[in-house]
């Protein structure tokens, strides 16, 4: 059950988050990996979609099925995009990865210089990790 409850609130996650980006058409998910929140995005045609920090399994998945997203793998802490070029910057999950203070303040930076609106979302509880 509880296994469930996450992965209901997992999508429920994914369907605020699209929502979210409705009006938007330039979006990168700054840390996207392996899922599949970039499919959903996509599946409107007129946005272009930056997948940032991508699995090549995925690239190879999605240079076949979607000719609106691109591929990157730049570091989030540095990312080497025009200022407020995107209308949205995604980041799931990834700010307990950041190894430093100065990384994790350095990625927030660079998501605020390239886009005018962010979007966190973070599952795990900052003070376990």
């Amino acid at each position: 059950l509880l296994r469930l409850l996450r992965m209901n609130n997992n999508q429920k996650i994914k369907n605020w988050i699209a929502d979210q980006c409705v009006n938007a058409q330039k979006i990168i998910d700054v840390s996207c990996g392996d899922d599949t929140m970039v499919h959903q995005l996509a599946k409107d045609h007129e946005k272009l979609i930056v997948a940032n920090d991508i699995s090549r399994s995925q690239v190879q998945l999605l240079k076949t099925s979607y000719v609106n997203i691109l591929s990157t793998n730049h570091n989030a802490s540095h990312l080497p995009f025009k200022d407020k070029i995107f209308d949205i910057a995604i980041c799931k999950n990834t700010l307990h990865n950041m190894p430093h203070r100065l990384n994790l303040l350095s990625m927030l930076y660079s998501m605020k210089r390239i886009a005018k609106k962010i979007i966190l979302v973070e599952i795990e509880n900052p003070n376990e990790t």
